[in-house]
């Protein structure tokens, strides 16, 4: 059996695997940050969020997608904390919307592991509302676009 020059098993490889990234590299990728947060639903149970950190990144078709929010609620004295994070995709993204699974945190305990959920109004420009719905809205952020960045 004949051994294949490095040059050629490359030059293989690159007529393979290019097309492909050429035909992922045009689908449009956005990300979107929010600092204030509208409402907070925790277990059902409707606040005022306090602090709000969320970002969510993703490209359109089947491309990936990330998605974190950290919301802190001060109703009682004792601050509450409620983490959401995208671990999966379900679905193909689109402009507006990112549906998967995802895994929940309460006050550093996860409380809703791989649970469904979607982050939804993601197309609207800053200073427009968006929100991240997991578990049938057990657990709700709804936030405002504070920055976005589209390509």
């Amino acid at each position: 059996m004949r051994k294949l020059r490095p040059s050629v098993v490359a030059l293989l490889l690159a007529a393979v695997a290019v097309p492909g990234l050429v035909l992922a590299s045009g689908l449009p990728v956005h990300s979107i940050w929010s600092t204030k947060g509208g409402a907070v639903v925790i277990q059902g149970t409707l606040f005022a969020p306090v602090l709000n950190s969320s970002a969510v990144s993703w490209q359109e078709g089947p491309g990936p997608a990330f998605a974190n929010a950290k919301v802190t609620v001060n109703t009682t004295g004792t601050p509450m904390i409620l983490e959401l994070n995208l671990v999966s995709v379900n679905g193909t993204p689109t402009n507006d919307l990112v549906q998967g699974l995802w895994d929940v945190t309460f006050n550093g305990t996860l409380v809703c592991a791989a649970c469904q959920g979607y982050a939804k109004g993601l197309s609207h420009p800053v200073g427009s509302n968006y929100n991240i719905d997991v578990s049938n809205s057990f657990y709700r952020l709804d936030g405002i676009i504070t920055s976005r960045f589209d390509y």
